[in-house]
């Protein structure tokens, strides 16, 4: 009986996260989410790094709000201090 009861609260879960895929403002939100991502990985400036990571939070949050599972980008990885390979420099 239980395995049954979380199979339809899986089920439910799963179709509140296809309605908010649906909705074209979570979709511009989830890409802008990645385009920041995507600059925060480049940027070698830490206010730019900073305020991008702020960005991410903020929108994130509300993605999380609508339904939607946020991963963790690239404004959320930490580099390790060191030299960089010769393969990531070229």
């Amino acid at each position: 009986m239980a395995d049954l009861k979380a199979k339809i609260v899986a089920v439910e879960a799963a179709g509140v996260r296809r309605k908010a895929r649906a909705n074209p403002a979570l979709k511009h939100g989830a890409a802008a989410l990645k385009s920041i991502d995507r600059a925060a990985k480049e940027t070698g400036d830490a206010t730019a790094r900073k305020a991008l990571e702020a960005a991410r939070g903020e929108l994130s949050a509300w993605l999380a709000v609508e339904g939607l599972t946020v991963a963790p980008g690239a404004a959320d990885e930490v580099k390790k201090p060191g030299r960089r390979k010769a393969a990531a420099v070229a």
